[in-house]
């Protein structure tokens, strides 16, 4: 009959894409120092390239903003 109203639940839960930028960002970091995998850090970058293809700019943003936050999160665990 009628479309079932959006809960909060609903807006918390991140979809697929999110969670790969996610990842994505996180695996960047084997890409520097020490361990110095050039091209995951390559394969990484083009990955969040597919993932932001897709999707309006509201999505791009969360995305983007996922692949900051797994970068940053796993990337300055020497501080």
């Amino acid at each position: 009959m009628y479309p079932r109203p959006a809960r909060l639940g609903d807006r918390l839960v991140p979809s697929l894409p999110t969670v790969i930028a996610l990842l994505a960002g996180a695996t960047t970091v084997l890409g520097f120092a020490p361990f110095s995998m050039f091209p995951v850090a390559v394969l990484t970058l083009a990955v969040l390239n597919a993932v932001l293809a897709t999707g309006s700019g509201a999505d791009g943003f969360r995305r983007g903003y996922a692949f900051g936050l797994g970068l940053l999160g796993f990337g300055v665990f020497w501080i």
